[in-house]
């Protein structure tokens, strides 16, 4: 309940802090703390950063230990820049025209949807799953057969139930990717992950595996646009 509470409490970009933190004392030796950011500044790999991060404060504080200082780390503001120049490349270009072709015409028209601006309907949420490990492990054996990714094999699975709803062969999707390609990038802080259009077309009677060929090679044209 206290958590969903400071998830619902807004954010002031312009008078208040970006970091807001909550310590919530729920015995003599127990305690948890909530952390809040905007998806402005940071991802969800940046959270699990700072969580790491301050475990090794702790861990410092409460044995004396002081762990001997790595390499400086990239900041977002270094990256950012550098992603600036690139945006002003004749490569850029292309990008943009490349995206604009994979979102046209891939909308999907959903049986019983309810129509843009219908105040009857809910608000959008997300709605945690939590995949028993016996399901991840043939997951996973799936997404070695096919020389694949979980990720793609679960987007192709949902591709063709929509496709069986819809009748429709092409689709896109906004794709998240953690867009930290470069290993200097794995530890910072920062709105690293973008989502991108993969769009994939199902042909004819194709296999659940041409499915997932094909769903990778989309993966896979999307990441080379990540930059």
């Amino acid at each position: 309940a206290l958590a969903t509470e400071e998830h619902r409490q807004p954010i002031d970009l312009e008078q208040g802090t970006t970091l807001r933190g909550c310590l919530a004392i729920l015995g003599a030796d127990r305690s948890r703390l909530l952390i809040t950011l905007p998806v402005l500044c940071a991802d969800l790999r940046s959270l699990a950063n700072l969580v790491s991060d301050l475990g090794a404060l702790y861990t410092e504080a409460a044995t004396g230990n002081r762990e001997k200082a790595g390499e400086e780390l990239v900041q977002y503001l270094q990256f950012s820049e550098w992603h600036n120049q690139v945006l002003e490349e004749p490569e850029a270009a292309l990008a943009r025209q490349w995206a604009a072709a994979a979102m046209a015409g891939g909308e999907i028209a959903i049986p019983y949807e309810s129509p843009d601006g219908d105040e009857g309907g809910e608000a959008l949420a997300f709605e945690p799953v939590r995949v028993p490990a016996d399901a991840l492990i043939a997951l996973e054996t799936v997404a070695e057969q096919y020389g694949t990714s979980v990720a793609a094999v679960l987007l192709a699975t949902w591709q063709v139930l929509l496709w069986r709803l819809t009748n429709q062969p092409q689709m896109t999707f906004g794709t998240l990717f953690e867009g930290r390609g470069y290993e200097e990038l794995k530890p910072t802080i920062g709105p690293f992950a973008k989502y991108l259009p993969v769009r994939c077309t199902i042909q004819g009677a194709a296999s659940f595996g041409e499915v997932f060929r094909r769903m990778d090679v989309a993966f896979g044209e999307a990441a080379l646009h990540l930059d």
